[in-house]
């Protein structure tokens, strides 16, 4: 099974919705090393959690086969949750009342296709160039 990378960084502050941009990186990772990456950056509203559960869902709907997936993001809400209570969410059938329940839904789903790991990271291999990208975008949407 192939090993993945996803990195994510952001502009959002907890606990406010807003407008802010996000960055996500796919990378393959053989045998340690890292290389062909691909990734996007993109403007959005909505809450910390929300943003990123929708910029994880999107990368790991670029995946074609099953694969290994490292996720690495700086969201402690999200690592938290993925570990503590989606198992049990699915298996009460998401009835409870959940935010973001739907990409939730989705993050299980991959889940279920995936060998998925949320890793809490304040700063990843990625961060200061993903931060470099966001900043072009805030540059063109200004």
């Amino acid at each position: 099974m192939e090993h993945v990378n996803i990195y994510i960084t952001h502009t959002f502050k907890p606990g406010m919705t807003r407008e802010g941009v996000i960055r996500y990186d796919i990378v393959l990772d053989k045998d340690g090393e890292e290389s062909n990456s691909v990734g996007d950056t993109v403007q959005m509203t909505g809450t910390i959690n929300e943003c990123v559960l929708n910029a994880i869902i999107t990368a790991l709907n670029r995946m074609k086969k099953p694969v290994f997936v490292n996720v690495y993001m700086d969201v402690t809400f999200i690592s938290n949750m993925f570990y503590g209570q989606l198992d049990s969410w699915k298996a009460a059938g998401f009835e409870k009342e959940i935010a973001q329940k739907e990409q939730w839904k989705k993050i299980s789903e991959e889940k279920d296709k995936h060998r998925l790991n949320m890793i809490y990271a304040i700063k990843h291999p990625f961060t200061e160039w993903q931060k470099n990208e966001i900043s072009k975008m805030d540059n063109i949407s200004q």
